[in-house]
């Protein structure tokens, strides 16, 4: 049985048959997410010796997308079934925007000699969950040219000590996806032991 449905979204045409095989599939799938906010949960707020920071970011707000490119205006880009049809589910693509950069702040010094305004990025990396399996990367060689993916949740993790122990710190994530979106979140006070 051969089926044709046309569905029209935000400018983005689709056009499926059966081509699913006739396997229980929906008709329409939505492959790619979108988030609009993030959420940070610290696995832990005090740091003993030995003991690395890990940092788990969550999307929030998220969309589920059948377009894994903006379309151009005043053009009609008809998608090949396999992006609207899949048995994996909505969101198995992963993002529609990945992430160009991350950048990871303190609320006051973290190292001698570095200001409040550096990035802490050569101290942390971030480890996503890619289609292969978990993939980390460093945070200052994320870019355009190396973006990652959130996928829903991904771990920012560093072992670096602060130089001053006697102080609690409360650092700002800051991601920009490729759409040029910026969304920041701020952790809770985290303390690093003596």
């Amino acid at each position: 049985m051969c089926y044709w449905a046309i569905l029209l979204w935000e400018g983005c045409g689709i056009t499926e048959t059966d081509s699913c095989g006739g396997q229980g599939c929906p008709a329409i799938e939505f492959p790619f997410i979108d988030y609009e906010s993030i959420s940070v949960t610290e696995t832990q707020l005090t740091i003993a010796p030995g003991e690395a920071l890990f940092l788990n970011v969550i999307a929030r707000d998220i969309e589920y997308l059948a377009c894994h490119q903006t379309p151009k205006k005043l053009q009609l880009g008809l998608l090949n079934s396999a992006w609207a049809c899949s048995c994996l589910g909505n969101g198995s693509s992963g993002d529609k925007f990945p992430i160009q950069s991350i950048n990871i702040y303190p609320n006051k010094p973290f190292k001698m000699g570095r200001p409040i305004e550096s990035p802490l990025n050569d101290y942390f990396s971030a480890v996503t969950q890619e289609f292969t399996g978990p993939k980390a990367t460093p945070l200052d060689e994320v870019s355009a040219a190396n973006s990652i993916r959130l996928n829903q949740a991904m771990t920012i993790q560093g072992s670096e000590r602060p130089d001053n122990l006697d102080e609690s710190y409360i650092f700002t994530i800051e991601i920009t996806k490729s759409n040029g979106e910026q969304l920041t979140v701020e952790t809770q006070e985290i303390k690093w032991l003596p």
